[in-house]
């Protein structure tokens, strides 16, 4: 599947920040473009995984970071991060964790690193200070038709084609119901939006 959440948070950024998406399951040389981007001394790095055997390999990815440069803030996302901040936050190479939605909240913290200014006033994250972690007030659920459109020209099409010769579309955030066997409830805290069908016939062509 396209990197479909990272299109999703630089989609803001782009025009203000340089952004750069580097898939480890696409990209055969993946180091060596870490390296050539920590080159530029990024504000930050934003890393993302869902639970299980995919933890390793990011934390393989972030320990390279820190190796390279300990002063690059590494913010984790996504599922795993969303389910679990404190534990996420209790390893080395995490330091903030972006809870649930992170289009928003990424924007905002991007602009908090970028100028300097203190971690606490940016809604929906975790953070590390003097070895306490700091939970920050929770970030509603955003209306995604407000949305920029995302910018698919951040990443190689062809190197996401499936046999079917399709890409994913993603319509809606969320989920209003409480099955015991979905992590959804619990990131999105039983909130549900979605794009308007005039922005899903936008998205597509």
């Amino acid at each position: 599947m396209i990197p479909i959440s990272f299109l999703s948070i630089a989609s803001k950024l782009l025009g203000k920040y340089d952004v750069k998406i580097i898939d480890a399951r696409v990209e055969d040389n993946y180091d060596e473009l870490i390296d050539r981007a920590l080159r530029k001394d990024p504000v930050c790095v934003a890393l993302s995984c869902i639970t299980g055997t995919h933890i390793i390999n990011t934390l393989k990815i972030a320990k390279k970071i820190k190796e390279i440069n300990r002063r690059i803030p590494i913010v984790w996302g996504g599922w795993h991060a969303s389910l679990q901040p404190e534990q996420t936050l209790n390893n080395e190479y995490a330091d903030i964790v972006v809870d649930g939605q992170g289009e928003a909240t990424f924007y905002d913290l991007v602009e908090t690193l970028s100028n300097v200014k203190q971690l606490d006033k940016v809604n929906g994250i975790y953070f590390k200070r003097d070895g306490e972690i700091i939970k920050t007030n929770p970030r509603d659920l955003e209306d995604i038709n407000h949305f920029h459109p995302l910018p698919y020209e951040l990443i190689d099409i062809e190197k996401y084609r499936n046999k079917s010769n399709t890409i994913s579309v993603h319509t809606s955030h969320g989920c209003p119901h409480r099955c015991s066997f979905c992590a959804t409830k619990t990131v999105f805290r039983r909130r549900w939006t979605a794009l308007r069908p005039e922005k899903v016939v936008d998205e597509i062509e």
